[in-house]
């Protein structure tokens, strides 16, 4: 599989709102010479409350990443780390806020003017690395436990519509639709009561088509209701049908309820269907790989489906590394092998050929699940769906 070139915009910051599966995907194609250098760094100040404490990690990274580059047979490779970290660190001195920022992800490649710092609103594990792309994985983890969904709130007379967007909530729409007239009921009770009923009809055509509107700004929402049964039954029933398959769940609290308390019913709600999926997967894979439904289990397999270009769905343990080797002349990836078996160009090692084959299964548009306590961890820690 040949490099992407893609060219980069020096000094660029992607912000949380950023975070998008789009930006990630893009920041997995790029390829840089003779390699990109990737570091996380958790800044929560609950857990580093001093610069100092941030920056004693940072040191710590750099110089286990500068260590590797000398050691890692290519002679280019302990230059362009240290450029690297000499301007992640500069970077740090310089632009980092932490008024909202709990996670950070740098990307560097200075011979090519690339650099590109990534603001998380959540904490990630700290790790450096380098190699022919991005490290990605802990940016498509955010996206991955899909923390975005949206929360439709109903009754018979209200609706409420919030969104939770990597931990931060909005409100997006309200609405009380229903207006009863003054009418003496002792004389018109039965007009009254059909005049109420029209109403709710229409209070919740109207929910489903905020609710629907507001979802489709990201297809891929996974969506909440809650309210009295009658009300999400109704309300349900006036959501078109690919709306109506995101529907993961109900909350039990009040309409009225405080955003956060809404917020938290709803994340519960959000991890149970995300385990709920993950599991779904891996028995898929189970079953395909035991049957001839162009599954592979483990890691030589999963690596040479990604070498053919192959794979639609790439599932991995999502703590799961590996050394491994790549071919600076093709791009093939492999375990830890001398020669390329594509065009017999000697290898260079690298420290975690897994985290390159995610990067490769994004940036070929292939979907990517990071697993959680799941079976996979049994067999083989990885595998892939092949295309039919």
């Amino acid at each position: 599989m040949r490099p992407v070139p893609t060219a980069g915009r020096p000094g660029a910051t992607e912000r949380a709102r950023g975070v998008t599966e789009a930006a990630v995907r893009e920041l997995a194609r790029y390829r840089g010479d003779p390699a990109v250098t990737s570091l996380y760094l958790d800044v929560n100040g609950g857990h580093r409350p001093v610069s100092a404490d941030y920056m004693a990690a940072f040191e710590r990274l750099g110089t286990d990443v500068h260590r590797r580059a000398r050691t890692s047979g290519d002679s280019r490779l302990p230059r362009a780390v240290g450029a690297d970290v000499e301007r992640m660190r500069a970077w740090l001195a310089r632009d980092l806020d932490r008024s909202a920022t709990r996670g950070l992800g740098l990307f560097s490649c200075s011979d090519q003017a690339f650099f590109r710092a990534v603001e998380l609103p959540r904490s990630v594990r700290d790790r450096a690395g380098f190699g022919p792309a991005p490290y990605v994985r802990q940016l498509w983890a955010v996206l991955d436990e899909r923390e975005r969904f949206l929360i439709a709130l109903v009754d018979r007379r209200r609706l409420r519509i919030l969104r939770v967007d990597l931990g931060e909530i909005s409100e997006l729409a309200a609405a009380d639709d229903l207006e009863p007239r003054a009418i003496d009921t002792s004389i018109e009770l039965g007009g009254f009561q059909r005049h109420d009923e029209d109403l709710a009809r229409a209070h919740y055509r109207r929910a489903a088509g905020l609710v629907e509107r507001a979802e489709g700004d990201r297809p891929a929402t996974r969506l909440v209701l809650g309210g009295p049964d009658a009300a999400v039954a109704a309300l349900e029933a006036h959501l078109r049908p690919q709306v109506r398959h995101r529907i993961v769940g109900r909350v039990g609290v009040r309409v009225s309820a405080p955003p956060q308390e809404v917020a938290a019913a709803a994340r519960a709600v959000a991890e149970t269907a995300e385990r709920r999926h993950e599991a779904e997967v891996v028995e898929h894979l189970r079953q395909g790989a035991a049957g001839d439904h162009r599954a592979v289990i483990g890691l030589e397999p999963t690596l040479a489906a990604i070498a053919r270009g192959r794979i639609a769905t790439l599932v991995v343990s999502e703590d799961f590394t590996g050394p491994g080797a790549r071919c600076p002349s093709c791009g093939w990836i492999g375990a830890d092998v001398r020669l390329c078996p594509t065009c017999g160009t000697t290898t260079v090692g690298i420290d975690d050929v897994v985290e390159l084959a995610v990067g490769e299964a994004l940036a070929h548009d292939a979907d990517v699940e990071l697993c959680r306590g799941s079976d996979l961890d049994t067999f083989g820690r990885i595998g892939a769906l092949e295309h039919l």
